[in-house]
């Protein structure tokens, strides 16, 4: 599958395997760039997929977790990114994200 998608121009990067850690957009559409599809991918992650939804089988398997995770975790996780986001644009916040998932992935520039 990589070879047509490498044959059909859509693999943005095609040497750089510490970005292939599921992370990085490192493909891209017939209309938008992996910058887009990057960019997208975060929104919605950060929309739909966050600390704040859990499913019902958590629920029922750890229902002390999910009451500290309520009561107490919840609403400080809520404060700090409202605090940590005034001001900002969506955009922006996702550039902050992107740097510091960046270095993250950093491991032999760091020692």
């Amino acid at each position: 599958m990589r070879d047509i998608l490498i044959k059909e121009g859509l693999v943005t990067n095609t040497s750089d395997y510490s970005k292939y850690n599921g992370f990085w957009a490192n493909v891209r559409t017939k209309h938008l760039s992996s910058e887009d599809l990057q960019f997208l991918r975060w929104k919605y992650k950060r929309k739909y997929s966050t600390f704040f939804k859990t499913t019902p089988v958590f629920k029922a398997n750890f229902p002390k977790i999910d009451l500290l995770r309520i009561l107490i975790l919840r609403p400080y996780y809520r404060i700090k990114n409202f605090i940590t986001s005034m001001g900002r644009s969506e955009r922006n916040i996702f550039e902050r994200d992107r740097k510091r998932f960046a270095e993250m992935n950093n491991f032999f520039n760091r020692l």
